[in-house]
């Protein structure tokens, strides 16, 4: 006779026990195959228990503007947390009061974003335009709970308050940390229209943390055309920047407005006087030798790139690499102005695609030609 743990023992294997008649067999057969299914319905169970996510509709939202290695981690989040999502997308009509509003990503461009890695992950989600702060969660909904990052939190407590006050039970907030770019900061989409980090959390001016002295093929790169040949600068851009002499003297003369304005009385290399930039009174003045961008001009510039009336800088040494820097500085959508020999002023609009460029050329990644 076999002990009952005997018995267990020999059900989880295929093998009989000896000595056992065809009768024996059969009941032997028939009570493994009903121990099997015993322990593969447990196990399923347990692996349910183990794994079963707290709910089963979570909601979050947000303007997922330049979608980022934040926004995945959000989503990500939330995807522990529930078996389905279901995402708000901020309209226009939220995004207007924004800092940098004017890079802000279409709607729909926004929309296919978080589509896409939705359907990346094999994530459950429904998105839905999202108008006001309180979304589908203040009427009759399958929402469970709420998932806000530290910076909506507010937005999540005010949806609570208004639960409260119609009646309605609250919803468990669960808050997501954010996610930190490589100075530690958070990343997110405000950040990136401002031109500091890219999507993934690379900080540009860190590469300013030591004076950067170009080789002769960085500078040969950089005296190409990096924009377009304009007759007057586009009024319609947020900031402007002017480097060069005779450009900055060409902005005063014709009265165009700019916020920073760099100049180091020369001329392609010789000695330029000018009555007009005489007049500027330049507010700083910055070191910065030839072929190099210094410490000293980066740390003048930062503090700038963002006022509204115009400041001048001169420069000790030379300026021409200033449009490099502010390249880096600089939020989307801004322009630089510098004077191209032989040409006139050239128009360098500031975009993702320009800043990883010129950061890859920096940092010696970028195929010169």
């Amino acid at each position: 006779m076999l002990s009952r743990a005997q018995h267990f023992k020999c059900c989880a294997s295929t093998i009989p026990p000896p000595g056992l008649q065809p009768i024996g067999l059969k009941l032997y057969n028939a009570r493994t195959r009903l121990w099997k299914c015993i322990f593969f319905l447990a196990k399923s169970l347990y692996t349910r228990r183990m794994f079963q996510k707290k709910y089963s509709v979570v909601g979050l939202g947000g303007t997922f503007d330049h979608f980022h290695a934040g926004h995945r981690f959000f989503l990500d989040f939330a995807t522990n947390l529930g078996e389905e999502l279901k995402v708000g997308v901020a309209t226009t009509r939220l995004t207007q009061s924004k800092m940098f509003a004017d890079q802000i990503e279409p709607y729909e461009a926004r929309v296919e974003a978080v589509q896409k890695y939705l359907q990346q992950q094999k994530i459950s989600g429904t998105i839905f335009p999202l108008n006001d702060v309180f979304g589908p969660t203040l009427e009759k909904t399958a929402i469970e709970a709420i998932v806000v990052t530290e910076t909506t939190k507010a937005g999540g407590e005010q949806i609570n308050h208004e639960r409260v006050r119609r009646g309605l039970a609250e919803l468990p907030l669960h808050v997501c940390q954010l996610l930190p770019d490589e100075n530690g900061e958070g990343i997110s989409s405000t950040r990136i229209r401002e031109g500091v980090i890219d999507r993934e959390g690379k900080v540009f001016a860190n590469i300013f943390q030591h004076d950067v002295i170009l080789s002769v093929q960085q500078r040969e790169f950089f005296q190409h055309k990096q924009g377009n040949i304009i007759q007057a600068p586009n009024l319609q851009r947020k900031f402007r920047y002017v480097v060069g002499d005779i450009v900055l003297e060409t902005f005063v003369k014709e009265n165009w407005p700019y916020n920073v304005g760099i100049y180091d009385y020369k001329n392609h290399r010789d000695a330029y006087s000018s009555t007009i930039l005489q007049a500027l009174h330049p507010m700083k003045v910055a070191k910065n030798p030839p072929g190099s961008i210094s410490q000293n001009l980066v740390k003048t510039l930062q503090p700038l790139v963002l006022k509204k009336d115009p400041n001048i800088i001169q420069v000790d040494g030379e300026e021409d690499l200033a449009a490099v820097a502010l390249v880096l500085l600089a939020p989307l959508g801004s322009a630089i102005y510098y004077g191209q020999f032989d040409e006139g002023i050239i128009e360098m609009v500031v975009t993702e695609d320009l800043k990883e460029k010129v950061w890859s050329v920096l940092h010696g990644q970028f195929q010169l030609t």
